[in-house]
């Protein structure tokens, strides 16, 4: 006989918390493919009891490669328990790459989260493991054939004198599928751009606001960046030439004689040799936009010189100082400051009592998500108020007149979960040992080059003032106090905000 107090008749199970990856591979695919995966993956989830709490939709990404932002994104939210399932329509929507997605998977698997198809078996045991296998290799295999038959095709209309599509650079129209003709009006900007280029000493920044001046606009009608110049001048289709691979045809008309082409580019690899010497005489300021002037306040700015001995020297200048001679603040060595500056951060993480301080960042994340700790809340409460019926049951009260009240609250917390699951994934919340992880890893980190005292600078310092008695002020975005968003002096005297999501 059942006990009086047995709800497992009328309760339903638990719904586990999944989320939908869906994905295509080509701008020539419709937007419906993706709804036809997400609506398919609804239906099996229903008849799974899985609460879908999030989605993650990559358009026009390949899956041979895993650099797809929600792909991404969706890994990364793995770690933080938001969910514990992924469904996917097909297999091949996760990963058509063997190695990655087996490693793809395992992260999944150490994060406690299921992935599953839509639409093909989810076995488990060792008859799952070589499912797994076999369909990631089939995966694999279909894009490796499909690249075979496509290169072998593109090489033989390149071998019979036509182009294989693609977008056609300014000058040329499409006649036929793989024949290209000559679009007269833009041919004759064409020339006049390399004419221009050969026949003066503009440089490209200098010509693209010269063809601007001259109204010559893309096929879009806005004026042509430097780039778009640049690519221009090096285009090699412009004499005739078609490259695809390694192999070539005349399959495009020239518009530009071969001497005025070659011409350009001795001009274009003269001004990069002076470009390169230029660049070798520029230090990388690493504080740029950090320092102000303790005297007239004006940002401080970075300045590189050479004497007559070839040597480099670099400073920081008041900005006040270099353009107008109105203030007397003397510069300061690059390498003095830069050294200093790094050395009282890494002093000054080393002092910071971290266990304090990740709370109150967690408790200044939480503040600025406010919906999410009203949904904690609510769900603490519901679980006491159930907490409180069973021991109501359990002191003797008649649980068939109770049962009706208890599935409403559990329904009730079920969909409070759900928003709350949600919520975390549109707003994610650090817990305390993530922020004392990432501090900590500051605090331990070796500076080995610019690259890493960049980053550091960019986290760690807020503003340097370099007073006009030569001490120098630093203010640093992390501060302990239990009440943040901090409040710190500016140079004017008022007060800002500095925010914590300067940590990330």
């Amino acid at each position: 006989m059942q006990p009086e107090n047995d709800f497992s008749s009328v309760v339903k199970p638990k719904p586990i918390r999944g989320v939908i990856y869906a994905r295509y591979s080509c701008d020539k695919q419709r937007e419906e493919s993706i709804e036809g995966q997400i609506r398919e993956c609804r239906q099996f989830a229903k008849g799974q009891n899985i609460d879908i709490v999030n989605e993650y939709i990559d358009r026009a990404y390949s899956a041979t490669n895993d650099q797809r932002p929600d792909f991404q994104r969706m890994i990364s939210d793995s770690y933080s328990g938001k969910f514990d399932a992924v469904i996917v329509w097909k297999s091949d929507r996760f990963s058509r790459n063997r190695k990655q997605a087996i490693s793809y998977r395992d992260i999944l698997r150490e994060n406690k989260v299921k992935l599953l198809s839509a639409t093909e078996p989810n076995i488990e045991g060792p008859a799952g493991i070589l499912f797994e296998s076999m369909n990631d290799g089939y995966n694999e295999y279909y894009v490796a054939e499909m690249k075979i038959k496509m290169k072998r095709g593109e090489k033989e209309n390149i071998l019979e004198g036509k182009t294989n599509g693609g977008c056609l650079p300014y000058g040329y129209k499409r006649i036929e599928k793989y024949k290209v003709g000559i679009n007269r009006r833009e041919a004759k900007n064409v020339k006049r751009i390399f004419e221009l280029f050969t026949e003066t000493e503009l440089t490209v920044h200098a010509l693209a606001e010269k063809v601007k001046a001259m109204g010559i606009m893309n096929r879009k009608g806005n004026p042509f960046k430097d780039s778009s110049i640049y690519h221009m001048l090096k285009n090699r289709k412009y004499i005739g030439e078609y490259h695809w691979g390694d192999v070539m045809n005349n399959a495009v008309p020239a518009i530009i004689d071969k001497k005025v082409f070659d011409k350009a580019q001795e001009k274009m690899k003269k001004n990069e040799r002076k470009r390169q010497s230029f660049q070798a005489t520029q230090a990388e300021f690493l504080l740029s936009g950090k320092v102000f002037c303790g005297d007239c306040h004006s940002l401080v700015i970075g300045e590189s010189g050479t004497s007559h001995t070839g040597k480099v020297y670099s400073y920081y200048k008041c900005g006040t100082a270099k353009r107008r001679h109105q203030c007397h603040m003397k510069p300061i060595r690059k390498d003095d400051l830069e050294s200093y500056v790094l050395s009282r951060g890494v002093e000054f993480l080393g002092q910071l009592d971290l266990d304090r301080l990740a709370k109150a960042i967690h408790e200044y994340e939480l503040s600025i998500c406010p919906q999410i700790k009203e949904l904690e809340k609510s769900v603490e409460d519901v679980n006491r108020r159930l907490s409180n019926l069973m021991s109501a049951i359990k002191a003797g009260l008649n649980p068939t007149d109770l049962k009706e009240r208890y599935n409403g609250l559990v329904e009730q917390r079920d969909e409070l979960e759900h928003n709350l699951s949600e919520e975390k994934c549109k707003n994610p919340v650090l817990e305390v040992d993530e922020i004392k992880w990432l501090l900590s890893r500051y605090r331990n980190i070796i500076l080995k080059n610019d690259v890493q005292k960049k980053q550091f600078i960019d986290t760690i310092i807020n503003t340097i003032v370099i007073r006009p008695d030569k001490k120098v002020d630093v203010f640093y975005n992390l501060r302990q106090s239990p009440t943040p968003p901090m409040k710190m002096a500016t140079l004017e005297g008022s007060t800002d905000y500095l925010h914590w999501a300067t940590i990330s």
